[in-house]
């Protein structure tokens, strides 16, 4: 049987994370975007660069990303 670990997420819930998982407190916005196109939803076959590419424009447009 598998153990897990119950932590509070950042907003003060309760999270179920299997044994080992990691908390991320900070997500970043190109992996943010290419986990999306990588995915079944939105299937991209460069979904990296596509990530990179939206970044850009949006920094282009005046859009501050951290």
């Amino acid at each position: 049987m598998r153990a897990l670990a119950i932590q509070t997420s950042p907003f003060g819930e309760y999270v179920d994370r299997p044994e080992g998982a990691v908390l991320m407190t900070e997500l970043d916005p190109k992996d943010v975007l290419t986990d999306l196109f990588d995915s079944d939803d939105l299937p991209l076959p460069n979904p990296k660069a596509a990530a990179e590419i939206v970044i850009q424009r949006l920094i282009d447009a005046g859009f501050e990303i951290k």
